[in-house]
């Protein structure tokens, strides 16, 4: 299936049906704040929600929170492993 960007009302709409604050789902999108999310909700010029953070989003809703937990440790032990270096 192809990814299809939400509008800014659909991002809105989201986060209100599962009533996540801008931190909030800043956290569950591994963004840095608030203010990133609200690049992607309105203003004059709102930016394209990446897939990622879309796809994180309906994550952090869907899985449970020890799901969530394996994921986000698998993460990190992957985060680093160095690049072989002649």
């Amino acid at each position: 299936m192809p990814y299809l960007t939400p509008s800014p009302a659909a991002v809105r709409a989201f986060l209100k049906a599962h009533r996540l604050t801008g931190a909030q789902a800043a956290h569950q999108a591994y963004l840095s704040g608030g203010q990133a999310v609200r690049k992607y909700t309105g203003g004059s010029a709102p930016h394209r929600v990446p897939g990622a953070v879309w796809f994180a989003w309906h994550a952090h809703q869907m899985l449970d929170a020890d799901t969530i937990a394996r994921i986000e440790a698998a993460m990190a032990v992957n985060a680093q492993v160095e690049e072989n270096r002649p």
